[in-house]
Parts: C-alpha cells; sequence; structure tokens
C-alpha cells in the first residue's frame, strides 16, 4: 500500500461569544483536517492543532514538505 495523496484542510469557526482565559481570549475555534490517501482507497483523517496564529504556515508544510517527502512511501 502507498501514499497517494496528502492534504491538510483549515477550519476556522467563530464562536458565539468570546471565550476569556486568565492569558488570552478566543473569538474563534480553529482545527486543521489532515488527509493521508492510499493507493488501495484508504483515506486516514486526523484533526490536529489549535493554532490560530500559525495555522496557515501549519497547512503550507504539510500540503508542501511533508506531502513531497510521503509520497509513494508504504
Amino acid at each position: 500500500m502507498q501514499i497517494t495523496d496528502i492534504k491538510a484542510i483549515p477550519i476556522r469557526m467563530p464562536l458565539e461569544q468570546t471565550f476569556d482565559g486568565s492569558t488570552y481570549a478566543m473569538t474563534e475555534r480553529c482545527t486543521i483536517i489532515s488527509e493521508v490517501e492510499t493507493d488501495e482507497g484508504i483515506i486516514g483523517r486526523v484533526f490536529i492543532g489549535d493554532n490560530r496564529d500559525h495555522q496557515h504556515e501549519v497547512v503550507e508544510l504539510i500540503n508542501t514538505t511533508i506531502k513531497s517527502i510521503l509520497l509513494g512511501e508504504d
């Protein structure tokens, strides 16, 4: 079985109200859906990250660097 595709999909959902902590305030909930697809049609999905400040960079890293390293691997 070989990896045929990898992709990261960023998700941002606004919260109905601000969630305040002792040192932060959240106005949205973030995650990244990462998918790995194989030549046998198996698709693995995982939800990763809650970093609003660097979400774009993480998605870019997965969709370029990590993808290029893992495509074709068992």
